[in-house]
Order: structure tokens, then C-alpha cells, then sequence
């Protein structure tokens, strides 16, 4: 994968997810591997060497494949289901701003 150098500090998923530091502004850099169109809304799940998370953008949807560096913020959603303790909820980023995009197509030259 290509990397962008635009002097920021660029955060693992892993880390994020570990942390979980709700509404702390996060920059990430992977590889687009699914994607969710919603009403209003989109998702697209963002892989690193470390691991995935989904992404919210409002913005329309980079393909499959593509290479991205974005500026977000760290989301929790709870998720409980009746009759379990456990918490389902899971981590998730909320795209501010798509810093750099490289289609998948642009990546094998």
C-alpha cells in the first residue's frame, strides 16, 4: 500500500478500537475492503495491517480496493440485547474530511 505523507499522526485501527476514546478526532490510512450505502448516509469498512473498522461518511462512496487517508472521530454505538449483560456495541469513525483517495485502478501503475 502506498503511503501518504502529509505530516500526520496516523492511528492503528487496532489502537482505536482498543482505546475506544469516544469523540477523540483520529487520522487513518488503509484500503477500502466492503461497503454499505444507506438513506443520507453511507459506510464503507477501512483495513489496515492491523485490523478493519467501518467508517460513516456522508459523501459519496470510494470503491472497493480504493486507498484512503481521512480525518474522523471516534464513535461508540451500544448495542444490548435483551436477557445478555454484554454489550455488542461496537466502534466506529465518523468521516470529517477524506484527505487523500486512490483508486484501486490508479494503484497498479
Amino acid at each position: 500500500m502506498s503511503k501518504f505523507n502529509f505530516g500526520f499522526n496516523v492511528s492503528k485501527i487496532s489502537a482505536i478500537q482498543e482505546k475506544r476514546q469516544v469523540d477523540t478526532e483520529v487520522y487513518l490510512q488503509g484500503k477500502v475492503e466492503n461497503r454499505a450505502p444507506f438513506v443520507g448516509n453511507a459506510a464503507y469498512q477501512l483495513q489496515d495491517a492491523s485490523g478493519s473498522i467501518w467508517v460513516l461518511t456522508k459523501q459519496a462512496l470510494p470503491q472497493l480496493g480504493d486507498e484512503i487517508m481521512l480525518k474522523g472521530q471516534v464513535r461508540y454505538k451500544s448495542i444490548k440485547l435483551k436477557g445478555l449483560a454484554e454489550d455488542l456495541g461496537e466502534v466506529y469513525i465518523e468521516e470529517v474530511e477524506l484527505l487523500e483517495r486512490t483508486p484501486a485502478a490508479v494503484k497498479g501503475r
